[in-house]
């Protein structure tokens, strides 16, 4: 039998592979009908051509069988990877809260269909577990192999106040109320819903969990939760305290006497006469001769967006399309750090050496009673010598983590005051007093879309850029 190296075929016919390696491809040379090509033969010269894998014989025996000379045929075929996919949840009630209050064609904030808190009714589908994909290698027609990434499952949700079908693959709420999930840590926690007003029939409420009150709530009265307070209605001069966030869709009307006491951020359509203490950021469509002091930022929105009268604080911003108003009315902002800020760091800095040193100096004195007690001497006689002290020692203690936790504080303050600024879209009026890190700016006439902020050691007012 003569070696098919010898023969013309094998001369003559082609092998070529895809750039991408999947596909091989043979044109035959048409002396191989005369010189008697077998299909074992034509799988050899593939070979030798460096295709091991994905060999497609039912093709080699077409190509013989049909005589199909000098047409590029696939002869070989790799296989395609398969990317696995990550197991994932799918949640029925927006757990992650996105601030999207619609702005209207007047210009104005609408907040009466906008609520912070996802709501659930008891037995609620919450979320369902959507397993990952497994992934699989492929190879190219060299024999290559192609990585297939593997899908990676993801933990179970813990927590309380839902349950989870039998499978792991649904979780349900077991009570009324809220969701709060982070980190696969989830909790449907009760809440309570005031269909009516808050007056003096109804009576104050302290509640631990949220609270929605759907009629208004009247003036002199208490609302207190750890959590979200949401009102439809309007708010006169009452006390409202939150742990988490207050949203008032209507607005509140303080009189001089309303306050707001909130540890997270503060929503609501206008705020007149109203003390505010924030511990996030304040959002409104107005705010009228208010007290404020918010830790995050003040943010009025909408195109006509007016923040008039008052006095205003933040570590961070203020901004506003409208700032003052035409009747020069005074109107005081202060943002990022008082002056005294660094002297009052130095301080604490000073005071935790010392109390640090005079701590370490208790120590060694406690240390000396306790390693005579050790050699056997009677303690008697200083006993209350080390009772006392002890309570130093406590008392040290208790001082320098008060005073650290306020250096931490103070840093974090600097660090925000750094970006510190005004913004008034539009215009902002005579009678507005701007402080940005404890240096003032007063302005007289009327300023058209601008930004006040500190740049090296001045205070500038630079044109807002559109």
């Amino acid at each position: 039998m003569a070696n098919i190296k010898d023969k013309t075929w094998y001369a003559n016919s082609i092998v070529s592979i895809t750039e991408d390696g999947m596909e091989a491809h043979l044109m035959l040379w048409p002396s191989a009908h005369e010189e008697g090509a077998t299909a074992e033969e034509l799988i050899m010269f593939i070979r030798e051509k460096g295709i091991v894998r994905g060999i497609l014989e039912d093709e080699i025996d077409r190509i013989l069988k049909d005589n199909i000379f000098l047409e590029d045929v696939v002869v070989a075929k790799g296989q395609p990877n398969i990317v696995g996919t990550d197991g994932r949840f799918e949640f029925f009630v927006e757990v992650e809260r996105q601030r999207k209050p619609r702005i209207l064609e007047n210009g104005s904030v609408d907040y009466s269909n906008y609520n912070a808190i996802p709501l659930v009714k008891k037995d609620d589908l919450i979320c369902k577990y959507i397993p990952g994909i497994k992934g699989q290698d492929g190879f190219d027609v060299r024999g290559h192999v192609i990585p297939g990434r593997k899908g990676q499952e993801l933990k179970p949700i813990k927590g309380k106040g839902f349950y989870m079908t039998e499978d792991g693959l649904e979780y349900y709420a077991n009570v009324d109320g809220r969701v709060d999930y982070s980190n696969y840590y989830m909790v449907v926690s009760h809440n309570l819903v005031v269909e009516g007003n808050v007056d003096n029939i109804y009576g104050d409420i302290d509640f631990v969990g949220d609270i929605e009150v759907k009629g208004d709530v009247f003036p002199n009265m208490t609302i207190k939760t750890n959590g979200f307070l949401v009102v439809d209605g309007h708010v006169e001069s009452a006390h409202l305290i939150a742990g988490k966030g207050v949203i008032l869709k209507n607005g509140m009307q303080g009189s001089g006497k309303g306050v707001i006491d909130c540890k997270g951020d503060v929503e609501g359509k206008f705020f007149e006469q109203t003390t505010i203490r924030c511990g996030g950021t304040l959002h409104a469509n107005a705010i009228l001769q208010c007290d404020i002091t918010a830790e995050e930022g003040v943010k009025v929105e909408g195109t006509l967006g007016a923040l008039v009268g008052g006095k205003t604080v933040s570590s961070t911003y203020v901004e506003a399309a409208y700032i003052g108003n035409m009747g020069n009315v005074a109107t005081e902002i202060k943002v990022g750090t008082e002056g005294d800020t660094e002297s009052e760091l130095q301080r604490l800095q000073d005071e935790v050496k010392m109390d640090t040193m005079e701590l370490y100096k208790t120590d060694g004195k406690i240390k000396l009673i306790d390693e005579a007690g050790e050699k056997g001497l009677n303690l008697d006689s200083v006993a209350d010598v080390k009772k006392q002290l002890l309570r130093v020692k406590i008392s040290l203690k208790t001082s320098i983590s008060e005073k650290e936790a306020r250096i931490n504080l103070l840093y974090k303050n600097i660090e925000k005051a750094f970006n510190a600024h005004v913004t008034a879209s539009s215009q902002m009026y005579p009678g507005v007093a701007v402080f940005v890190n404890g240096m003032p700016v007063r302005i007289q006439e009327v300023v058209n879309s601008v930004t006040i902020k500190k740049l090296n050691d001045k205070v500038v007012m630079t044109p807002n850029t559109r």
